[in-house]
């Protein structure tokens, strides 16, 4: 038993001694604090612009990397929005920036209704009906 009672003991006065050691003083003896270096995140050039018949709500600029970028295409009078440059059709979206970007919107012309001028009728106003035999 005493064997087990000194040993006990070496092992607290060890402990101790290692936690002691590992602590450090109030006395400015230990090296500063150095902050960490911030990531720099990498910025992307996102360029939007609108094709003719319509406009855009922004024309882009450099974001960083996981920055969304939210845009509308509005077409003018007498036009449709029809896609983006990059085949999305949603005149709205939302964009995550992830590289660079150049995007258009494209507008397509409303075509003009059919003059009475332009319709031609039948001889006599009169529909002709063909029948198969």
């Amino acid at each position: 038993m005493k064997y087990l009672n000194i040993g006990l003991r070496i092992l607290s006065v060890i402990t101790i001694g290692l936690l002691v050691s590992n602590c450090s003083s109030d006395s400015g003896g230990s090296d500063p604090v150095v902050p960490p270096t911030p990531v720099q995140k990498t910025k992307y050039t996102v360029t939007i612009s609108a094709g003719s018949g319509g406009a855009v709500s922004t024309s882009g600029g450099s974001y960083e990397q996981g920055q969304t970028v939210s845009v509308t295409a509005a077409p003018s009078s007498g036009y449709v929005f029809s896609s983006w440059s990059d085949g999305n059709t949603n005149a709205t979206r939302t964009i995550t920036v992830s590289s660079n970007i150049n995007l258009t919107a494209n507008f397509t012309a409303i075509p003009d209704p059919p003059t009475a001028s332009a319709l031609s009728f039948p001889e006599d106003d009169k529909v002709v009906k063909r029948v198969r035999l």
